[in-house]
């Protein structure tokens, strides 16, 4: 989405929306690390505007290497796989990464930013869905329509779940013993209140593994670490297609039923001043 920031106007509506791109147009007081007229990204509410107010904690420079529409649509699911998969998993040269969920937003994101901190990864996606993904650099795609991830015969250090729509203990057999962590993003309420609660499982003496769940604000710091991956082509967000406002209720639609392959970015023609 293309957007600027401007703090004396709100949109009416404060929860539509939640990624953006633009050029800033005005700063508040105090702030120092963006200027009017800087290309910038990040998160906020209510970005399906031409004008949003975005705090600056959660904004930084745009990639230099990517359009408005590439950079907005990075934030926060790119944010989120970074911070599962760099401190929460701690995902590093030759750590065996399993992203489920790869054809999504985060999951998208999370199959690059593996490969980008040298793990070796098997993505997990749909059969509509496996050249994309493959495409994005997974070492070993694997088709849920046809194959199950938790029966093959492989094991993982880290499972980043970015669709959590079964247990978190069918990961258990394929998970390295005591130590692997399953990294959940979204999926049922009973599922994610459960890992939150928990925060770890151990199923006898063989099998113990750390569970985390939730999205991950984008912080001005996993901004640019972000920017950074893009600008050196370790990272491209995948973009299903861009739509305009009105085909705003089609396009969540479409995500919902996950008939989207990484992510829908809205596109608001800017009113000449």
């Amino acid at each position: 989405c293309t957007y600027s920031a401007r703090w004396w106007s709100k949109p009416t509506k404060a929860d539509c929306g939640g990624d953006f791109a633009g050029e800033v147009v005005a700063v508040g007081k105090g702030v120092t690390d963006v200027q009017v007229g800087d290309k910038v990204f990040g998160e906020s509410r209510g970005t399906f505007a031409q004008y949003c107010l975005a705090p600056a904690k959660q904004v930084a420079g745009m990639p230099d290497s990517l359009s408005f529409e590439e950079a907005a649509a990075i934030p926060m699911a790119g944010a989120t796989a970074l911070q599962k998969l760099r401190c929460d998993g701690q995902v590093g040269n030759g750590t065996k990464v399993a992203v489920v969920g790869a054809g999504g937003g985060v999951g998208s994101f999370g199959v690059q930013i593996a490969r980008a901190l040298g793990a070796t990864v098997t993505a997990v996606t749909s059969t509509a869905k496996v050249d994309a993904v493959r495409a994005m650099g997974a070492d070993t795609v694997v088709d849920y329509k046809t194959d199950d991830v938790c029966k093959r015969d492989e094991v993982f250090d880290v499972v980043l779940d970015a669709g959590a729509y079964r247990s978190p203990t069918d990961y258990v057999p394929v998970l390295t013993p005591r130590t692997g962590k399953y990294l959940m993003v979204g999926g049922s309420t009973s599922n994610m209140f459960g890992v939150m609660l928990g925060g770890w499982w151990s199923f006898g003496v063989r099998h113990r593994l750390t569970a985390k769940s939730g999205e991950v604000s984008a912080t001005t710091a996993l901004l640019r670490d972000l920017a950074t991956l893009a600008d050196e082509g370790k990272l491209r967000p995948v973009i299903d297609r861009t739509v305009s406002l009105d085909e705003v209720p089609q396009a969540v639609q479409d995500l919902k039923d996950g008939k989207c392959t990484g992510k829908v970015v809205v596109t608001i023609p800017h009113d000449e001043e």
